[in-house]
Parts: structure tokens; C-alpha cells; sequence
């Protein structure tokens, strides 16, 4: 059974649970300073700098459903709109 992504701790969740696919690779999703947004970090060091993942929308999203995505800033002002369970799967 998927687990769940209600709230934002879920997708902070699922971004930890990434780690260990490649060895020695440790995935966390650190909130930005702004309180929205979260920085997804390799092995400490950033890899996505601001990616806000705006919930699930009318009811909570699992793997299997494909329903939730997430917004990524780049550093130049644009934004692109991901599948979140796509977006976790290229963390590698």
C-alpha cells in the first residue's frame, strides 16, 4: 500500500525516503526560510533550491493515483509544474 501525501511533512517524507537507492546518497527536503517553499539537498548540498509542493488538492494523493504535483523554481525566476511521484523518482 502507497503511503499517503496529505501534508507537506508527507512530501518531506517521501523525498527522505529516496535515500540509500544509490549508496551513500542521502536525500532530505529542508524548509526555505520563507516557510513555503523547501530546498531538496544531496548529501547536503542543494540540488533544487526552492520547490513548493502546494498539497494534494481536494483529497490526499498516493503513488498509485498520480494526482499531486509540485511547482520548481529555477534561479532565474522560472518555474516549471512536475508530477510529484515523477519528480521523487529521478532522485537518484
Amino acid at each position: 500500500m502507497a503511503l499517503r501525501r496529505n501534508f507537506a511533512v508527507d512530501f518531506v517524507r517521501d523525498v527522505g525516503a529516496r535515500t540509500g537507492i544509490v549508496a551513500g546518497h542521502v536525500w532530505a527536503a529542508v524548509l526555505n526560510p520563507d516557510n513555503s517553499t523547501y530546498a531538496i539537498q544531496l548529501n547536503g548540498v542543494t540540488k533544487f533550491a526552492k520547490v513548493f509542493w502546494p498539497g494534494s488538492g481536494s483529497g490526499a494523493q498516493t503513488d498509485a493515483t498520480y494526482g499531486d504535483s509540485l511547482i520548481i523554481y529555477g534561479p532565474d525566476g522560472t518555474s516549471a509544474v512536475s508530477d510529484s511521484l515523477a519528480f521523487l523518482n529521478n532522485l537518484n
